[in-house]
């Protein structure tokens, strides 16, 4: 058996963490995170037995999280998070499968309501791009230099049937197409 080291993971990271921290391992803001742990519950959470305790449902998501958000390598995640590599395995791939799982389902829906309110077969979203006016900066100025001596950053979007946003990107040059 495998010693379980809980000190990363519950100790620094969900007791003592700061928003700043908590977001640089897992990429997601803690309310975010919450809100994950509640849909992937039912799926990814798991009994203790009279061998073993389970892993907690937050360290499983975290882990994952950080192997597929950091690019660390398999082994270096489960010594983190105080599990054999075998198990960090098997824990990223529920954990991929499952989201995999709830997208589809969220694009299906999304689909199926365009296709009744618009009209729009096959569609689950939208994207655009807007160019927003910014004061040069100080370097590569050119690169965000638009058109008329206007100077912009690009900022793309994708929503849903019902406009709410899904994701967005900001901070590009103003001479990148949208």
């Amino acid at each position: 058996m495998y010693d379980r080291s809980i000190v990363f993971a519950d100790r620094l990271l969900f007791e003592c963490y700061s928003v700043k921290l908590f977001k640089q391992h897992t990429r997601l803001f803690p309310e975010i995170f919450n809100y994950l742990c509640g849909v992937l519950s039912p799926s990814l959470s798991r009994k203790d037995t009279n061998f073993r305790a389970s892993i907690p449902l937050r360290n499983k998501i975290v882990l994952s999280l950080n192997r597929l958000s950091s690019g660390n390598s398999l082994r270096g995640c489960a010594e983190t998070y105080g599990i054999h590599e075998s198990t960090a395995s098997i824990i990223v791939r529920e954990f991929c499968a499952e989201i995999e799982k709830q997208s589809k389902a969220t694009l299906n829906r999304n689909a199926a309501e365009f296709q009744e309110f618009r009209g729009l077969s096959y569609v689950s979203g939208a994207v655009d791009g807007s160019y927003i006016l910014i004061i040069a900066p100080p370097i590569d100025s050119t690169l965000y230099y638009y058109k008329k001596y206007l100077y912009s950053a690009l900022l793309q979007g994708l929503v849903d049937n019902k406009c709410r946003f899904w994701d967005y990107s900001f901070g590009w040059a103003g001479r990148c197409h949208d």
